[in-house]
Parts: structure tokens; C-alpha cells; sequence
């Protein structure tokens, strides 16, 4: 017979492993981190990893919209800007990893 903790413990265990199947870059969880600030432009949120490629940074970004965890929105002004911002599961991921 299966207990309420044991329940709780699988359920953690299986986001703790999605997790990690969905941040695999190198950069993830520190662009996640800063995210957790509030919106920020491609070039703002660039200038904290500014000693990495553009593209392998670019990349990590990709990666995370791909799995969900966060949004790019483009502001039709001019020039046009880029936004990112976390979703609702990177939120949830961050606190369930003790960052929010």
C-alpha cells in the first residue's frame, strides 16, 4: 500500500528529472536566474554573459522557448525590440529548485 509521502516523492522526483532533460545548456539556469528579475531586452539580459558566444547564447535561449520555460516577445517600435520573460512553468521550475 502506497503512501501520501510516497506519492509526493515520486511526483518531485519526476520534475526534478523533467527538469533537467529540458535545461541541459550550459547557461540555463543563470539566464532562468535572471529572468526571475522581471522582462528583460535580448541586449540587457546579453550583457550578463557577454564573454560567451553571441550564437552559443542565442542558442541557450532557443532551447528554453522550445521547452517552455520562457517567452520572447517582439515590440514592434523602432528600432524593434526583443523581450523574454519567464512562463509560468519556468517560474514553477525556479521554485521548485529554490530560486523563487
Amino acid at each position: 500500500m502506497k503512501k501520501m509521502n510516497d506519492s509526493k516523492y515520486e511526483y518531485n522526483l519526476a520534475v526534478l528529472v523533467l527538469g533537467i532533460n529540458l535545461i541541459r545548456g550550459k547557461w540555463a539556469i543563470q539566464i532562468l536566474w535572471y529572468l526571475n528579475k522581471g522582462n528583460q531586452r535580448f541586449s540587457e539580459l546579453y550583457e550578463y554573459f557577454r564573454y560567451t558566444y553571441r550564437s552559443v547564447f542565442t542558442k541557450e535561449l532557443h532551447d528554453l522557448k522550445s521547452a517552455g520555460l520562457i517567452k520572447r516577445k517582439i515590440i514592434g517600435e523602432a528600432p524593434v525590440r526583443v523581450e523574454y520573460s519567464l512562463t509560468d512553468i519556468g517560474e514553477t521550475y525556479l521554485q521548485f529548485r529554490g530560486h523563487g
